[in-house]
């Protein structure tokens, strides 16, 4: 009998040891190792294996698989303990994973509010520690849930006030009552620009940081406000929209949260104040080029403007400005930045300046000191014409926009042509 037993134990012990993993390492390349270090679910559809590694702890990694709903509720109700800037991470990453799976607007909402929680803890109001990977992660995080969030079904960014329902309670979201305004003119058919990748432009300017950066159409004013209405009508200008949550730490708790959609004009403002930090604003100004020249009319004006003599591309009446030449606005006035003025040549149009400009505004050190204009003309016409047209729009816009001469920028205004742009500009400084 004792034989026996011994001859049992011994075969278990053997079974034990036959089934176990064998621990060892196994040479790979830098390359493999960076990307799994910093693999998470925006770069790969799957969760970092910092928050893997949070499931396991928690034995949780079977009924997230199963049950997500479950597993992330009993997440959340272990929040407010010693372990907190970890489990705000994980529930970050774990419902945006959750909320891409299941088209769930209400997890992508979660998630935002999750990384804003683990980016400013309502203590100091601080980023984590810069060192620390998982705050870009959190930062994206936080982006990417604020746009998916307030998705509307059409597709665009809906900004207006409202209350949400998160899975763990609501979010009520206050606004401007006056609407979003952008050089004088009211905004529509916000889109995030993350949805688009660049066709055309060499260099791709980008800012990362915090908040959700957007496009958006302007409305010309009823007014009819001199300087806005040099937006050309088709424009679509970068803004970045932030929704500021009011401790989140404490409401995540209790399930009522209020927050607060701020937008951001991305050529004026770099920034945000949270607490005592300031944190960049996330911005693409190369997106916002190509999406404004995606199917823009004025890529078919170039030789059309060169047989025609009256074209105008934007379809604006006659009577309200000449038809010759417009000078037109990449954005809205800034008093303090130096005009550039680019001139385009003959069977052109300021689409050619496209490269230019982008990289141009692409410089931060460049965009902060200097404004782009354009003047776009019917390059058929007699020069001089066409520079008396080009006079008048300079001399007209800067009374327009600096009656009492208070912007001495403007008298450093620079202007450059091309081909017979640069006859245009030539004659800008010669007196007949």
């Amino acid at each position: 009998m004792l034989k026996r037993h011994a001859i049992v134990l011994a075969l278990i012990l053997a079974c034990a040891v036959g089934c176990a993993s064998k621990i060892g390492v196994r040479k790979v390349g830098a390359q493999e190792t960076y990307q799994q270090i910093n693999a998470n679910v925006l770069s790969g559809g799957k969760p970092s294996p910092r928050s893997q590694q949070y499931l396991q702890r928690l034995s949780l990694v079977e009924k997230f698989a199963n049950e997500p709903d479950k597993a992330l509720a009993d997440l959340h109700a272990g929040l407010g303990g010693l372990d907190e800037h970890d489990r705000l991470f994980a529930l970050a990453e774990l419902s945006f994973a959750h909320a891409e799976r299941r088209h769930d607007s209400r997890y992508h909402r979660a998630a935002a509010v999750y990384a804003y929680a683990f980016l400013f803890p309502d203590n100091d109001g601080k980023v984590s520690v810069g060192y620390d990977p998982r705050v870009r992660q959190a930062m994206d995080l936080y982006n990417r849930g604020i746009v998916e969030g307030l998705r509307a079904e059409d597709g665009y960014i809906d900004l207006s006030p409202r209350q949400l329902s998160l899975p763990f309670g609501t979010l009520a979201l206050a606004g401007d009552p006056g609407g979003f305004r952008y050089g004088g003119r009211a905004l529509r058919n916000f889109v995030s620009l993350s949805d688009y990748r660049i066709d055309g432009l060499r260099n791709q300017y980008r800012t990362p940081g915090i908040g959700a950066a957007l496009s958006a159409q302007v409305v010309p004013p009823a007014s009819g406000q001199f300087a806005a209405d040099r937006i050309p009508p088709t424009a679509k200008v970068p803004v970045s929209a932030f929704v500021r949550l009011d401790h989140p730490g404490h409401s995540l708790r209790n399930g009522d949260l209020t927050g607060t959609i701020e937008l951001y004009d991305a050529n004026e403002t770099s920034s945000v104040t949270i607490g005592n930090d300031v944190v960049p604003l996330e911005y693409d100004p190369s997106l916002a080029i190509a999406y404004t020249l995606q199917d823009s009319p004025l890529w078919d004006f170039a030789i059309a403007g060169f047989r025609r003599g009256n074209l105008n591309p934007f379809n604006r009446s006659a009577a309200s400005s000449q038809t010759e030449g417009e000078l037109y606005f990449f954005g809205p006035y800034y008093h303090g930045r130096i005009p550039v003025v680019f001139v385009h040549g003959t069977a052109s149009s300021p689409t050619r300046w496209a490269q230019m400009a982008n990289d141009l505004l692409g410089d931060p050190n460049i965009a902060s000191r200097y404004q782009l204009w354009f003047f776009l003309y019917n390059s058929g016409n007699p020069v001089p014409l066409t520079s008396l047209r080009l006079r008048e729009n300079l001399q007209s816009v800067v009374k327009e926009i600096d009656p009492e001469g208070s912007d001495p920028a403007l008298q450093q205004m620079v202007i450059v042509g091309h081909s017979q742009g640069g006859l245009l500009t030539k004659m800008t400084a010669v007196s007949s």
